[in-house]
């Protein structure tokens, strides 16, 4: 509806830029009673130009209503867009959604963990997979063999802590500091290794390890 006032309002400048471009003519009247009513050529002149609206005001006047035309549009345009965005969002997620509700995880018979849509036959969850397959408990040796490691953790750090680089080569000299600190060493590391080679001998004693 806009477009069409707005080529109508274009064409009507347009008729008018014409009417303006013609050479003034006399009033028609002017043959015949201009003498008479004291009319000429110059008053013939001003009764056409008074009627014609001037050319830039019509310019004007339509670029105003095409801006105004173009905008409506876009704006049209972009509220039908989103509009659009927010009709399919929703839907794209709820298909995401439901795509990602429907992949589950169903452990095979060899028990290797699978992702499907929906439970193969001879498939089991990962409930019925435990269930079916518990964890061992763990046995002696693996008991023992923790212990071991973490008393080796241990003497590892008290290690770090005095047997520093200086600790041993003060050693090597007698050195008073140095032989200090190895004292103390020795008296925090040796109730764990004592721990440690006994866990060690009740390992080996084992008759399947």
């Amino acid at each position: 509806m806009l477009v069409e006032v707005v080529w109508l309002v274009v064409v009507e400048a347009a008729r008018r830029v014409q009417v303006a471009a013609l050479p003034a003519l006399p009033h028609p009247m002017e043959e015949w009673a201009g003498p008479a009513l004291g009319m000429n050529m110059d008053m013939a002149t001003a009764v056409v130009e008074e009627e014609v609206v001037p050319f830039p005001q019509v310019i004007q006047v339509s670029l105003v209503l095409l801006v105004t035309v173009l905008f409506m549009e876009v704006l049209e345009v972009l509220l039908a867009a989103t509009a659009v965005k927010a009709a399919l969002v929703p839907e794209l997620w709820s298909i995401t959604m439901d795509d990602t509700q429907k992949t589950t995880i169903y452990y095979s018979p060899n028990g290797n963990p699978e992702v499907w849509v929906e439970k193969p036959q001879g498939y089991f969850t990962e409930q019925e997979w435990l269930n079916r397959h518990p964890e061992p408990e763990p046995t002696v040796a693996d008991t023992i063999a923790l212990r071991m490691s973490e008393l080796q953790t241990k003497l590892d750090a008290l290690d770090a802590e005095f047997l520093t680089t200086r600790v041993l080569a003060g050693l090597a000299l007698g050195d008073e500091y140095a032989l200090g600190e190895y004292d103390k060493h020795e008296k925090l590391a040796k109730p764990l290794r004592d721990q440690w080679r006994s866990l060690k001998d009740e390992l080996d004693s084992l008759p399947d390890k």
